[in-house]
């Protein structure tokens, strides 16, 4: 009696310790799912194959990347047979100056009233033209309340900043605050669980980088996972947002050199649409 007892007490004890080792081996798994390895057909590599510089001026410079994207041998059906095209616009940390342009103001430009201007299409918008996330203008809210869904690009004194949703405040000093999602990168790290991430499409988005410098980056035809591979280990990324994109991308850009002379990146043709609101970027030197 006692005996069994004993075997019986053995028993429900290695059941639990196979239960609680079960438990520990798929935490583990779980956590090794979720790191960047472990992505659905994450890039091996991505490389510059050429690079041209379209304009620099003071505290703007636009850059033109060629990419060649490289998959595991599993992941093939996702490598491309063309190169990516990326246009990246670098503006300098402390010269910025940011406003939101309506649809009425906000078609292709047409002057200059400082150094040069970027103007893009900001996040996601309903059928009736009403933002669906947060975004605000100085003082106004032109959009939804704030969420706890993806980041928050923000600007004040002349520099930008890329936070996650959950730990924005609204501030009335901040000239502009635009959410939107999917983020890319967060603290110089992939963001994990991202989806659809091998989907090729238009794509658009704001990053910081390691020097606080504002990064444009915009693709006519591209995935989250090469973007940001590219981003992060080739323009030292910090963080990363993108944009609406598909249909919805927009960049124009004008600017002019000591001379006067106007230089104008005329992505109209592959990157204009005609969205309810409009980020602008201009030199506030």
């Amino acid at each position: 009696m006692f005996l069994n007892k004993i075997r019986l007490n053995l028993s429900k004890f290695f059941q639990y310790l196979q239960r609680f080792l079960n438990y520990i081996i798929f935490l583990i798994l779980l956590s090794a799912s979720n790191t960047i390895a472990a992505e659905p057909c994450f890039p091996k590599q991505v490389r510059i194959q050429s690079s041209e510089l379209i304009d620099q001026v003071t505290s703007l410079s636009i850059t033109s990347y060629t990419l060649q994207t490289e998959y595991s041998e599993e992941c093939l059906s996702h490598q491309s047979p063309y190169p990516t095209e990326v246009l990246i616009a670098t503006l300098k940390k402390g010269s910025l100056k940011t406003s939101i342009n309506t649809q009425k103001k906000g078609q292709l430009l047409s002057g200059l009233n400082s150094q040069w201007n970027i103007r893009i299409n900001t996040s996601y918008f309903d059928k009736t033209g009403k933002p669906t996330l947060f975004l605000k203008s100085k003082d106004k809210n032109l959009g939804e309340k704030l969420s706890r869904r993806g980041g928050v690009f923000y600007c004040v004194k002349g520099a930008c900043k890329l936070v996650p949703s959950s730990s924005y405040k609204v501030s009335k000093r901040h000239e502009i605050a635009l959410q939107s999602t999917p983020r890319l990168i967060q603290s110089g790290k992939y963001i994990k669980g991202l989806r659809n991430p091998n989907v090729l499409d238009q794509r658009i988005g704001l990053a910081i980088n390691k020097n606080g410098d504002t990064l444009i980056f915009q693709s006519r035809r591209a995935n989250f996972n090469e973007l940001r591979r590219f981003l992060l280990t080739e323009l030292n990324v910090k963080h990363a947002i993108a944009l609406d994109g598909g249909s919805s991308t927009s960049f124009h850009s004008l600017s002019a050199d000591e001379d006067g002379k106007t230089h104008e990146v005329d992505m109209a043709h592959y990157f204009w649409a005609n969205v309810p609101y409009y980020i602008n970027f201009s030199d506030s030197n």
